[in-house]
C-alpha cells in the first residue's frame, strides 16, 4: 500500500512540476536561417510527394469479391 501511494504522489508531482514549468518547445529553432521562401519550397516538397504517391494508386473500381456488396 505504501509503494502505491508513493507512486501517485511521485506521478502527480511530476504532472505539477511539467505543468508549472514554462517549457515552450522541447528543441528550440534557429533564428529564420532559411528565410521567407522556406514555407513556399516545403509546400513544393509536400505537394510533388502527394501527387506521386496519388499517382500510384490503382484507378477504377474495387474488385467484385467476397465481402463485398
Amino acid at each position: 500500500m505504501n509503494y502505491k501511494i508513493f507512486t501517485s504522489v511521485l506521478i502527480i508531482f511530476i504532472i505539477f512540476i511539467s505543468v508549472m514549468s514554462n517549457v515552450d518547445a522541447s528543441r528550440m529553432l534557429l533564428e529564420n536561417s532559411a528565410g521567407d521562401n522556406h514555407l513556399v519550397v516545403m509546400y513544393e516538397k509536400t505537394k510533388n510527394t502527394m501527387t506521386c504517391w496519388l499517382g500510384m494508386l490503382a484507378s477504377g473500381p474495387s474488385p467484385r469479391g467476397p465481402g463485398h456488396q
